[in-house]
């Protein structure tokens, strides 16, 4: 029994290759053309956002102060312990603007202030 001896395939690379969005990974493919987009085209237009309904805060008292360790305090006063609990329940809990921040209630006034 002969063997045949080792012959390599030699890639044909005189052909163009099929160009493709993904390469073999799956990963975008960056060696295909770049095609400039046209200056003259108009962008997309994109719809008008919905108004929203804006909301009357449920505060009647705001204000933002500075203690004696020069740490800023938001000070919201409320009319009645009851909009005070919802809307420390429905609108804070959970909110970014929460994140990163401490809060206690005294009577129905809220203060609010970074924890670092």
């Amino acid at each position: 029994m002969t063997r045949e001896p080792y012959r390599p395939t030699v890639p044909d690379f005189t052909t163009p290759k099929e160009e493709t969005p993904l390469d073999r990974n799956g990963h975008p493919n960056l060696a295909r053309t770049y095609i400039a987009p046209n200056p003259t085209q108009e962008p997309e237009a994109k719809p008008a956002p919905e108004p929203q309904e804006i909301k009357e805060a449920p505060f009647c008292n705001a204000e933002s102060t500075r203690n004696k360790h020069r740490l800023a305090v938001l000070r919201l006063r409320f009319e009645s312990f009851e909009a005070l609990e919802a809307y420390f329940a429905d609108e804070l809990i959970g909110s970014d603007m929460m994140e990163g921040s401490a809060s206690k209630v005294i009577g129905t006034t809220l203060l609010i202030w970074d924890r670092n």
